[in-house]
């Protein structure tokens, strides 16, 4: 009976991530069954092997492994992923290391797991001959078999052919036809900063144009219609320090005016208005990807963030293009994004990530980091 439980709490999520495939949900419940069951399930495993190989009892392994393996999951999806409080101790990835920042911490969750769950099977087999060296000849076994079940389940659910058709170029390598004003807030606090792209990128400087006095990774800039001249635009950092009670309740952004008298025709339309209150101003600005220089386009480029995969997706008459960050260790999603005049995309990757896509090439540059990125002509 007991084997026939295991196997049903495997099976399960089994069959729930074959129904979602390919969608966010996916990835979700990954995350949840490794966070959540995963303990359970493994730990119930390794102490129904113990009972059978060593004649450990079921209640003293399945208190003990249960326990090491949820310490050891935790400490892989809290503590060693892109977000994970360890990694910002010593590691900031960006889209530049990601590869390897993944083949990097396949091997440290490995190294780690097997240092956290050592001694919960050593108490299981204390009292022994030869009970530390039969310890870790077990939980070497024990750990390399449940790593690569749950490698297989994580790489399954990643999107590494969108990744690795993507290349990372030095943002000297990109170019614009046109010039473009971009504004984005910076990692370092609050300021946000101001810089004219055009041309080669080889050199752009950043300068501070305003600060905010309380800013948060939620905030983004955006422009909305100025409410005095019918042909001018005001551009406004959204921060969710500074929210209100929206209509039914509902936490709404209230934006901080940081500039006004831009023209409308040199700024795209931010998508979120009225009728998307229940998140307006807030840093989930995903949909249809705003263009700039509209009246001047002959292409048929258009672009769209969110699911599968929060993910941006693009086509035009005869190609298609994806790109997104969901692997492993690293779950980044696009955002932000707006469509520039020769079709190549400003957007923010993750949390703090201000890049630049170019679609013909299929390649992207990291050009400052920070979050909310808003342009204008």
């Amino acid at each position: 009976m007991k084997r026939a439980l295991i196997y049903a709490a495997l099976i399960v999520p089994a069959v729930l991530l074959a129904d979602l495939r390919d969608t966010w949900a996916l990835r979700t419940y990954t995350i949840i069954f490794h966070v959540y069951l995963a303990g359970l399930v493994f730990g119930a495993t390794k102490a129904d092997h113990l009972r059978r190989r060593y004649k450990v009892s079921m209640t003293r392994g399945a208190i003990l492994l249960i326990a090491g393996t949820y310490a050891s999951a935790w400490v892989w999806v809290f503590g060693l992923t892109s977000d994970g409080f360890i990694v910002n101790a010593f590691w900031r990835p960006t889209i530049e290391n990601v590869v390897a920042f993944n083949v990097s911490m396949a091997v440290v969750t490995y190294l780690a797991s097997l240092l956290v769950e050592f001694p919960f099977v050593a108490l299981c087999l204390r009292g022994r001959p030869d009970g530390l060296r039969e310890s870790a000849r077990v939980t070497f076994w024990m750990v390399s078999v449940v790593h690569a079940l749950l490698l297989a389940a994580y790489a399954a659910t990643s999107h590494w052919s969108e990744l690795l058709d993507t290349k990372v170029a030095p943002v000297a390598d990109m170019s614009l036809a046109e010039a473009v004003e971009v504004y984005f807030i910076s990692d370092q606090g609050g300021l946000v900063n101001n810089g004219s792209l055009g041309g080669s990128l080889d050199r752009i400087e950043w300068t501070e144009a305003f600060e905010l006095d309380e800013s948060t990774l939620d905030d983004r800039l955006a422009f909305r219609p100025s409410r005095d001249d019918d042909e001018s635009v005001e551009l406004v950092a959204y921060s969710s320090a500074l929210m209100s009670e929206g209509p039914g309740g509902v936490p709404r952004w209230d934006p901080i005016l940081l500039a006004d008298g831009i023209a409308r025709s040199a700024t795209a339309p931010d998508p979120l208005d009225e009728s998307h209150w229940w998140y307006e101003g807030s840093w989930l600005r995903f949909g249809l990807v705003p263009r700039l220089g509209t009246q001047n386009r002959t292409d048929s480029w258009e672009f769209e963030t969110g699911e599968p995969g929060f993910e941006l997706a693009g086509g035009s008459s005869d190609r298609k293009v994806r790109f997104g960050v969901q692997t492993p260790f690293a779950q980044w999603p696009v955002h932000n994004a707006t469509q520039l005049p020769d079709d190549k995309v400003l957007l923010q990757l993750g949390w703090d990530q201000i890049c630049l896509y170019d679609p013909e090439k299929q390649r992207i540059a990291v050009l400052a980091r920070g979050r909310g990125p808003a342009a204008h002509l």
